[in-house]
């Protein structure tokens, strides 16, 4: 596998995680709805970007993803089985 380099050559030693913030069955038992997407960061902590049809689009920075989807009262789904672990 060939080296991945930041903005200043450096290894990257973390690979983001990635997931889906959605509302649970309980609130749209018909189809999920993803309410936002978001990433670990290497501390541990999220980003999320979420939106709703007709209303303003929002960014988040959380301590983790399980508070995330608090914050959006929400079910954390993982998109990806990689990522979110230092090489």
């Amino acid at each position: 596998m060939t080296p991945i380099a930041g903005p200043n050559h450096e290894d990257v030693d973390f690979i983001p995680r990635s997931f889906a913030l959605v509302l649970s069955a309980r609130s749209r038992p018909a189809t999920p709805l993803v309410v936002a997407w978001g990433m670990t960061l290497p501390d541990g902590s999220v980003i999320t970007v979420g939106w709703s049809e007709g209303s303003t689009n929002t960014l988040s920075i959380c301590g983790s993803p399980a508070r995330a989807a608090w914050l959006y009262g929400a079910t954390l789904a993982w998109v990806d089985e990689r990522g979110g672990q230092r090489r």
